[in-house]
């Protein structure tokens, strides 16, 4: 374990909340020793500037055309941080606060360069590179603005770490989450990078997508908070394993640089975003609210089809919806769990229905909790039947046994604690148990993005250890969240859920696990099933097969009346 030097490359003392805070954890860390931080001299004072010399000043540096566009973006701009602002702040107090780094006591140093014409691309001068090497540091992590150019971006041994608040493989440019939201994209994303002298070109220490918010500055602090716990574990590991470990480039690099000066680019937002959401709140009051409700189906057959036209629909119990389907077949009886969501208590409970040719017959309730419970994995260990339901609601993965099938289940193993995970499977392959479960790294209970594989001798256990090629597996919310485990032919099949900009499961794919083991996991995918089987669904995100029957989920949107 090496002890990092690390230096924090900023613009000013007052700081945003989140560079504060990362400073902090590596003051406080034994890992790392952090006592300078690096001050560019960029904007340190422009604060205190009158607005008539800023005016001149951008007017001179941008031309006229740039700084009339600025001025027309200027007030629709300030209109959305009013509107979105404090919906953003009911999730993430510390969204937008400053703090100044004058609390921790750190020594500093100036350093000093010259700026393109633009004030744009920084290098710093012979002096400066002279001081920083002098100070020998491991890391310099850049929380400034400005993009660095020359030999300070070889200062440090494992040079200067970035944030990059958006997936470079789609957009180039900012604002961080704006354009996303939008170009109605699914997904949004953030990279860590090692700066290299080509813009948006850098060396990927981690990718990671999320699911698209509704709303630009929700869709950003999503990806603020997201990419916070991670470069924390970044850093962490380059102090265990005292190297950096980069990804494969896998992004055009041709991309058009986007730009929020673009001519009523704010407006256009306004319009295009805010509009929608009134033109619906108005048609609800008129009509009646609704709710996105979701059923089951099934069908008896062996093979699996991509069509689902065909399936029988499983009635939902009045005030009630059913979801997540797995079947299981034992003693002679062909039983499915679903979750079983009461819009009265606000929770999910499990419930079982049993499965006759092409009748159905609903058994009721058969595992509740004072907690939400859903996702009921079940499966069988020699004649035994076990079940995970999602009970992320505690903080715990949970394995119930079976005591009198179906109907009667006791607690026999937490399998994990003090986690945040949804959506969990296990399986067995050669003398290993894994476990495939979406964990919401960061704590803020965002599970849609991260595939987490861990694996066990004993499936009754609580050493479940991560797999040797790291977690997450996958971190891509069109790709991560689990919709799904089934074996057909002696081939292992894992559903994940595919969402769309503020849906949650738009559609799944289905994908043939091609290598699993303690060190690395590979998959494909084979099919991706769209919600146009039934007439008026919304989405889909949820499969699973038998020897015998096949069962899916949909959403339609329903008025509360009607669903009552």
């Amino acid at each position: 374990m090496k002890k990092l030097r690390i230096g924090f490359l900023v613009d000013k003392l007052e700081v945003d909340w989140y560079t504060y805070d990362l400073i902090e954890y590596t003051t406080k860390n034994r890992n790392f020793f952090t006592d300078i931080t690096l001050i560019s001299g960029y904007k340190n004072t422009e604060s205190k500037r009158n607005f008539v010399i800023k005016f001149i000043k951008i007017l001179r540096i941008r031309g006229f055309k740039d700084t009339f566009n600025l001025l027309l973006n200027w007030i629709p701009r300030r209109i959305i941080q009013k509107i979105e602002r404090r919906k953003v702040r009911d999730l993430f107090p510390n969204y937008l606060k400053e703090k100044s780094l004058k609390l921790l006591n750190l020594k500093k140093i100036d350093i000093s360069g010259k700026w393109s014409k633009k004030e744009i691309i920084f290098r710093a001068d012979n002096e400066s590179i002279k001081t920083l090497k002098k100070n020998k540091f491991d890391i310099i992590i850049r929380c400034g603005s400005g993009i660095l150019k020359g030999e300070i971006l070889s200062v440090a041994e494992f040079g200067i770490i970035s944030f990059h608040h958006g997936d470079n493989r789609v957009n180039r440019g900012g604002p961080s989450g704006f354009w996303e939201v939008f170009f109605n994209q699914p997904s949004s994303g953030f990279i860590i990078q090692q700066l290299t002298e080509t813009l948006d070109n850098g060396n990927i220490l981690l990718r990671g997508n999320i699911i698209t918010s509704n709303l630009w500055l929700l869709n950003n602090a999503f990806l603020i908070e997201k990419s916070q716990y991670f470069m924390k574990k970044i850093l962490s590991d380059i102090s265990k394993n005292n190297k950096l470990k980069f990804e494969k480039k896998t992004y055009p690099e041709n991309l058009i640089i986007l730009k929020d000066n673009s001519f009523l680019i704010f407006w256009r937002y306004i319009i295009k975003i805010y509009f929608p959401i009134i033109f619906k709140k108005l048609y609800l009051f008129l009509a009646g609210s609704q709710i996105i409700q979701w059923n089951v189906a099934f069908k008896r057959e062996k093979e699996f089809k991509s069509s689902f036209s065909d399936y029988i629909k499983i009635k939902n119990p009045q005030n009630r919806f059913l979801a997540d389907p797995f079947l299981i077949s034992h003693k002679g009886r062909e039983i499915c769990f679903v979750e079983d969501y009461s819009l009265k208590k606000n929770k999910g409970r499990i419930s079982a229905i049993e499965l006759h040719d092409d009748q159905y017959k609903f058994l009721g309730i058969v595992l509740e909790e004072n907690f939400h419970m859903s996702y009921p994995y079940v499966f069988k260990v020699d004649n035994n039947v076990y079940m995970i339901p999602e009970t992320h609601a505690i903080g715990e993965i949970r394995l119930y046994k079976s005591t009198k099938f179906p109907e009667r289940w006791r607690l026999e193993k937490i399998l994990k604690q003090n986690v945040s995970a949804v959506d969990t499977a296990v399986f067995k392959k050669n003398e290993n148990w894994f476990m495939l479960t979406n964990v919401c790294s960061s704590g803020i209970n965002e599970h849609n993005s991260e595939l987490h594989i861990f694996f066990s001798k004993n499936l009754i256990s609580e050493e479940w250890l991560p797999i040797e090629s790291g977690n997450p597996v996958i971190f891509d919310s069109q790709r991560a969240r689990n919709g799904g485990f089934f074996v057909s032919e002696n081939k292992f099949y894992r559903v994940n859920q595919i969402h769309s900009k503020g849906q949650y499961g738009r559609k799944f794919g289905i994908n043939l696990i091609n290598e699993i083991n303690k060190k690395r996991y590979d998959e494909q995918q084979t099919t991706v099933i769209e919600p146009s089987f039934f007439e008026n669904a919304i989405g889909t995100h949820h499969f699973h097969s038998s020897e015998k029957y096949n069962v899916i989920d949909f959403s339609k949107m329903k008025s509360l009346v009607s669903s009552k």
